[in-house]
């Protein structure tokens, strides 16, 4: 009797997405020495399709057009649904780390405070001076010729948004 592992896809678009390679790689629970899921390994065609898609979610559609504090509400509502979710988060990270469940059901219970804390600050008029300090580009991957991420060079530590010429650290408008 065979038992089919969980699939952990990547969140590409709104849209849970394949690898493009169509490759998985096995994780295996340090407890029990023994794979239990099986995870996308994404290359430079998965980072490129979800950086394009977090930009044009940023800067086009419904998220450019919502003030402060409905942007703090969401953001404050995904603290909401992590700690509603904390158990199953909880238990994933057991299988995938190996820490003790609770340990991890305290973490995962907290880590919702960091969603309501940046919800809270989003909605203050202290949160676009502080934003404005980290106002710009910084890439992961030098471009390559295209435009484009190139991951298999060497990191500048800067992420430039899609259309950004590269040329060293330029301000962008939020």
């Amino acid at each position: 009797m065979s038992t089919t592992l969980p699939r952990f896809n990547a969140y590409i678009d709104g849209a849970q997405a394949a690898p493009s390679s169509g490759q998985y790689f096995e994780t295996v629970n340090p407890y029990t020495a023994k794979v239990w899921a099986e995870v996308a390994r994404c290359g430079a065609d998965d980072v490129n399709r979800a950086v394009d898609a977090a930009w044009k979610a940023f800067t086009t559609g419904d998220w450019p057009k919502l003030n402060a504090t409905q942007r703090g509400a969401l953001v404050h509502r995904l603290g909401d649904l992590i700690r509603e979710n904390a158990r199953e988060l909880a238990e994933y990270e057991v299988r995938d780390n190996g820490k003790l469940i609770n340990e991890m059901l305290v973490q995962c219970n907290y880590v919702a405070n960091w969603y309501w804390y940046y919800g809270g600050l989003a909605q203050s008029s202290g949160f676009k001076t502080a934003l404005s300090r980290f106002n710009h580009c910084r890439r992961l991957a030098h471009p390559s010729n295209d435009g484009r991420l190139d991951m298999d060079e060497d990191s500048c530590g800067a992420l430039h948004p899609p259309g950004c010429n590269g040329s060293g650290h330029d301000l962008h408008a939020v």
